[in-house]
């Protein structure tokens, strides 16, 4: 997600405090919060703290975040933030450099915990051995504090670990949680969020040692008398029953008077690790990654007919395999867990700067159908004012293109219609069904895919734009000659009897040659 998009989801969820009279307009503030969680998560958790400095301060405060932490340092470098919560690691930047002055610190040391589920056969740092270990991002404290204390144990990252840097530590835990990743390396607030929402139980296996924790810092262009008045509301917050629920909505301990002196060891540590040489290019197998567009048994029920006409052309066995979540794709994407991928339009440019190469593109291009009742009164997209619409993922080609035909017709989301999104096309279509949603939004195409009984009793009233369809690619890291053995497998399967099956089975229809700047050209919907 772009950091528009990051701020877009925060200005619109966010939480003001409007009951008093409105403040002047002369001065606003920015609280910015590092992107050590998911966006909607940054919301629901600080808001509550951006509404309260607004009462405090008597003037706006808006709550952003950024989508990656090297984004959130450039904003620190541009002046962005009039008030920002920074990793530890931001510090000698943000404050020594670019002239912060830090206000609060929390009140105890940050230690990394490396984690695994409760029931995993793992039982010491070594038994990870050979695994893969999920960490936040590259840059976060946590992230470097794990590759740091890996290799201080002698277990080497790229040598004897794989590490898999995921966008926020909830990826991380979710990676664990889903069985994607052995152990995850993140912090006790993240730990115990995780472990409230999802009902899990995680295990700790290992500590790495402590450091100075994160911190706020305010610009130094903020008036003296309101940097008083947030020392003062922060170092209190552990004082009043309000304060203590806030602090226990955040998973935070509290917060004391910055200790200068204690960030010097950081200059030190933030030194880089030298990963081992990989050796991914001589795997014994090749994964190939597919989209989550449905579940994951019907993904394999659909495409695991390719795997031998994939595996025979690659000389090597060809596994399948998907995410938890179009989000966790995305991260599995950018880590490259995957040697092939089978991707949505949308993904092809995050593909491409992640070093994948296109093999093949579905012939036909896509669009997104509304489905409503069969009894139902709506005739049109715009009769859908003041209703709820069911729709895919978020991030899903069906979604953003409704999202689309839904502004074309004249309705706001949020305000004229209210969107409930769904893990997969088929539970989208059951909110129908169910009278939980007047309409669904998905794909002819997909809807074949699905039990006959999922599309009795609907009718369609309307369509999307279309888009290119769906593309196989594959990681640069294979060599030149299999990737081109690939293409032309893939490609031939339109002129054979058998391929003819493999591609009625997919149900995606013809595989023709990429056309690069097609996909280049697909707008950010």
């Amino acid at each position: 997600m772009t950091r528009f998009g990051v701020v877009l989801i925060l200005l619109l969820l966010s939480f003001r405090a409007w009951s008093h009279d409105p403040a002047p307009l002369s001065v606003k503030y920015t609280l910015g919060i590092f992107p050590y969680m998911e966006a909607r998560q940054t919301v629901e958790l600080w808001g509550p703290v951006a509404a309260d400095m607004e009462r405090l301060l008597g003037h706006p405060v808006k709550l952003e975040s950024t989508a990656t932490f090297s984004e959130f340092g450039r904003e620190l470098q541009q002046d962005k933030f009039d008030i920002a919560f920074i990793q530890p690691f931001d510090f000698h930047h943000a404050v020594q450099a670019l002239g912060y002055v830090p206000l609060a610190q929390l009140s105890v040391p940050l230690v990394t915990e490396i984690v695994v589920r409760d029931d995993s056969p793992y039982r010491t740092l070594q038994d990870l051995r050979g695994t893969t270990i999920a960490v936040p991002p590259e840059e976060s404290a946590n992230s470097r504090m794990v590759i740091r204390s890996l290799s201080s144990q002698g277990l080497v990252p790229g040598r004897n670990v794989d590490i898999k840097f995921l966008k926020s530590h909830d990826s991380c835990l979710q990676q664990v949680w889903s069985g994607l990743a052995s152990a995850c390396g993140t912090a006790r607030p993240p730990i115990m969020i995780f472990e409230k929402r999802m009902k899990a139980k995680l295990r700790t296996l290992f500590k790495t040692p402590e450091i100075p924790h994160a911190l706020f810092v305010v610009s130094k262009h903020m008036s003296v008398a309101d940097r008083e008045k947030l020392q003062a509301y922060m170092l209190g917050w552990n004082a009043t029953q309000e304060g203590r629920v806030l602090l226990k909505n955040l998973g935070l301990p509290g917060f004391m008077r910055p200790q200068i002196d204690q960030y010097a060891v950081l200059n030190k540590l933030a030194e880089p690790v030298s990963f081992g040489a990989t050796s991914k290019t001589q795997a014994k197998e090749l994964l190939l990654g597919i989209f989550p567009f449905l579940g994951a048994r019907k993904l394999v029920q659909n495409f695991s007919g390719i795997l031998p006409a994939i595996s025979r052309a690659a000389g090597k066995p060809v596994q399948l395999r998907t995410s938890s979540s179009f989000d966790a794709f995305a991260d599995d994407i950018a880590s490259q867990r995957f040697d092939l991928l089978l991707i949505q339009p949308f993904d092809y440019a995050t593909a491409v700067k992640h070093g994948y190469e296109p093999l093949a593109r579905m012939k036909n291009m896509i669009d997104g159908t509304f489905f409503v009742k069969s009894d139902s009164a709506i005739k049109q997209v715009a009769d859908f004012k003041g209703k709820v619409i069911a729709m895919p993922p978020f991030n899903s080609v069906q979604s953003r293109l409704g999202r689309l035909a839904l502004r074309e017709a004249g309705l706001k989301v949020g305000t004229d219609v209210k969107i409930r999104y769904m893990n997969t096309h088929e539970s989208c279509l059951q909110q129908v069904h169910l009278g939980l949603a007047v309409a669904c939004i998905t794909s002819e195409i997909t809807l074949d895919m699905l039990p006959p009984e999922t599309g009795t009793g609907l009718r369609k009233v309307g369509k999307t734009e279309k888009v290119p369809g769906v593309v196989f690619m594959a990681a640069k890291r294979i060599p030149l000659k299999l990737m081109q053995q690939l293409s032309q497998e893939i490609l031939s399967w339109k002129h054979s009897a058998d391929g003819k099956k493999i591609l009625a089975a997919m149900g995606l229809g013809e595989f023709d040659e990429v056309d690069k700047e097609v996909y280049r050209k697909l707008p950010e919907l």
